[in-house]
């Protein structure tokens, strides 16, 4: 019975875009809850359509991106998903052999401090 209502509340759903899922509940007489789990099961997640890029922050993503900045860093300046940027402006993120690089530089760095014993130097001035 209860896949009966997923399948009813998420029919309805498709044929009356405009209905609210809280309409949909009270015209089937069950819980909001349980229309959500239909639509969801049946039509995938609602998700709000994405906004396009005006051609100012078209820019400054690119400025960003080339002066360095991840993905995920211009992400959340902007407010937008790291995803849609890496999918709309290709190109700009480092290679797995470039990251790898950085951690090895990055290991090898923090071993020459220590043999020299500059870690404690750096926290006495802090």
């Amino acid at each position: 019975m209860e896949d009966t209502i997923l399948e009813r509340a998420a029919d309805m759903k498709r044929r009356r875009p405009d209905l609210s899922q809280p309409d949909i509940a009270r015209a089937l007489g069950v819980s909001l809850r349980q229309v959500q789990r239909g639509c969801s099961r049946i039509l995938g997640p609602e998700k709000p359509p994405a906004t396009p890029y005006s051609q100012e922050e078209r820019a400054r993503i690119i400025a960003m991106l080339e002066d360095g900045c991840p993905y995920t860093e211009v992400a959340e300046t902007l407010g937008r998903s790291a995803a849609r940027l890496n999918k709309a402006f290709p190109g700009y993120g480092l290679s797995h052999s470039e990251i790898a690089e950085i951690r090895h530089m990055k290991r090898r760095f923090e071993r020459l401090v220590e043999q020299l014993g500059l870690a404690d130097v750096g926290q006495q001035h802090r």
